[in-house]
């Protein structure tokens, strides 16, 4: 029965969260901030609010899919699906409204430790997004992939808007503390687009996989308007999109472009892949192809977030230097 609960809270995935929250603290955040002697705002507790704040909101978006979904997994998943099945599908709304409740709590005890009504109105606004997203929106084409990608690409970016928050409760409005703000959202904005961009992605390729209970429902995905075909060019479009960013995103910035390691992990770790994807997504016909071509995409994705350490270590480097 735990495994079950497991398992529909997508365990693994809020997993990634935590640690792409902390790596974007400790490796990102702290460096660009080192650039200007100073040390983050948002203190570990701070981050724990956030952290349980977002994991648990996520949960219940994981949980009020699932609920929604009930009639698609079982034509999807007749097998393996777990509400309406080991689980009761009220038992699962249940479970919803506590863990969604208990992220809004840490939400508003971190709004008010940075003495933000607007920042809880945030939390307020990511449960209703998720909400709708479920019951409606991701059936409509690109509409609910734009809402994927916009709902996890709030959780990089939510260390840079409380952040700054907390800088305008300690510190008087300066010059100084403005350009610090700035170059915050920059960093981590530059992984928000990153991540927006790879969710959007995946999420398209999700929907080959759940494609003949979507046909079988009347869910407006792209593959069912737009057919399979044409959906794997707009996904192979993307792909060049994605990387032509990743790629101005590392040249704009005056500490990375002039180290030959960032362009090498740029190759290696994002370009050299997504040029693999294209045969994959080629040669997909089947929902395990597509499952198998999904994980790819989102080990891709996390490699990623692995160049956190790479930039803590270059602009350490130069500031000592």
């Amino acid at each position: 029965m735990l495994r079950d609960y497991l398992k529909i809270i997508r365990w693994p995935n809020l997993v990634v969260i935590v640690l792409v929250q902390i790596l974007m603290y400790e490796c990102v955040l702290k460096a660009i901030l080192s650039r200007y002697n100073q040390v983050p705002a948002l203190n570990w507790l701070d981050m724990m609010y956030l952290i349980i704040a977002t994991v648990f909101i996520a949960a219940g978006g994981y949980l009020v899919n699932d609920y929604f979904d009930m009639k698609i997994d079982e034509i999807n998943k007749p097998i393996t699906r777990v509400v309406g099945k080991s689980i009761l599908r009220k038992d699962v709304m249940f479970l919803y409204k506590i863990v969604t409740a208990i992220g809004l709590v840490a939400g508003f005890i971190l709004s008010y430790r940075v003495r933000s009504i607007t920042c809880a109105t945030y939390f307020v606004f990511l449960v209703g997004l998720l909400w709708f997203f479920s019951s409606s929106y991701k059936r409509m084409v690109v509409v609910g992939n734009l809402m994927c990608g916009a709902i996890m690409a709030l959780v990089p970016f939510f260390i840079a808007l409380f952040n700054n928050q907390m800088l305008d409760v300690k510190y008087n409005p300066t010059p100084e503390l403005f350009f610090i703000k700035n170059e915050v959202y920059s960093y981590l904005g530059s992984f928000s687009i990153y991540t927006f961009l790879w969710m959007f992605i995946i999420d398209i390729v999700n929907d080959f996989i759940s494609l003949r209970g979507d046909r079988e429902m009347e869910c407006h995905t792209f593959p069912v308007v737009l057919g399979e075909r044409n959906t794997k060019i707009i996904v192979g479009i993307l792909l060049v999109v994605l990387n032509c960013v990743i790629a101005y995103l590392l040249y704009s910035d005056s500490y990375l472009k002039d180290e030959g390691a960032t362009w090498r992990y740029f190759v290696c770790g994002s370009l050299i892949p997504s040029l693999s994807m294209f045969y994959f997504l080629a040669k997909s016909k089947t929902v395990p192809d597509y499952m198998v071509l999904k994980r790819y995409m989102t080990i891709v994705f996390l490699i990623g977030f692995a160049f956190s350490f790479w930039i803590r270590s270059v602009i350490g480097y130069k500031l000592i230097g």
